[in-house]
């Protein structure tokens, strides 16, 4: 048994070993191009040169209760979707509800046509998680395995931290769900998003910034 474990672990570190020359003609490419022009752009031109959505991060979507987030994430959504793979796990909104308002959204109006219809459900390359409610945190994490390895899954949406079966009243498990959803993030050369929520303000003009996220400061 112990020569069996030692020949698998052996077999685990063989793979994970690789020369430098393997990595080589990544990295001279990225320092070629700039590294902010990698990864998937937003649908907004003037964005191109100041945040894109890189392989193997993790992006937080943080923002107050009826904010907006969830809305500007679906549009982003549709937009990669043209041109990548995008996963939506929305627990908060029934699929159909989640679906309704980003047709909304791509036909820039309450009554889009059938046309519009037929044209988003030929163009977008997006599957949504059905499901509603809370779900524990291995499943979540199984999950975005299953999108990424299964169905070559570029971008995996979840909506949102306070379903994803964490205690919202301890650091360390927070801590530990953003951590593992960067190790998956990169074990697949993925990008994942997150929306979270942030501390109530003092003032209703207080602006937010990342210390004003709700939860773990690892967030």
């Amino acid at each position: 048994m112990a020569d069996y474990l030692h020949k698998h672990e052996a077999s685990q570190h063989q793979e994970k070993l690789q020369h430098v020359s393997e990595f080589a003609d990544e990295a001279f490419n990225i320092l070629s191009s700039g590294e902010e022009f990698i990864g998937d752009v937003m649908p907004w031109q003037k964005t191109a040169d100041k945040f894109r959505f890189r392989p193997g991060e993790v992006t937080i979507w943080a923002g107050y209760n009826n904010s907006g987030k969830s809305l500007v994430m679906g549009q982003i959504a549709i937009f990669l979707s043209t041109f990548t793979s995008v996963g939506m796990a929305s627990f908060e909104m029934r699929p159909v509800v989640t679906v309704k308002r980003m047709l909304k959204q791509a036909s820039g109006g309450d009554k889009p046509t059938e046309y519009i219809l037929d044209r988003f459900k030929e163009k977008l390359n997006m599957y949504i998680y059905n499901h509603v409610g809370t779900l524990n945190a291995n499943t979540v994490y199984g999950m975005c395995h299953f999108m990424a390895k299964e169905k070559g899954i570029k971008h995996i949406m979840i909506d949102s931290l306070v379903k994803c079966g964490i205690n919202q009243s301890e650091n360390e498990p927070q801590k530990e769900f953003v951590s593992k959803l960067q190790e998956i993030a990169k074990e697949h050369n993925i990008h994942i998003h997150l929306v979270v929520h942030l501390r109530k303000p003092d003032k209703a003009t207080t602006r937010p910034d990342r210390f004003a996220i709700k939860g773990a400061g690892e967030i």
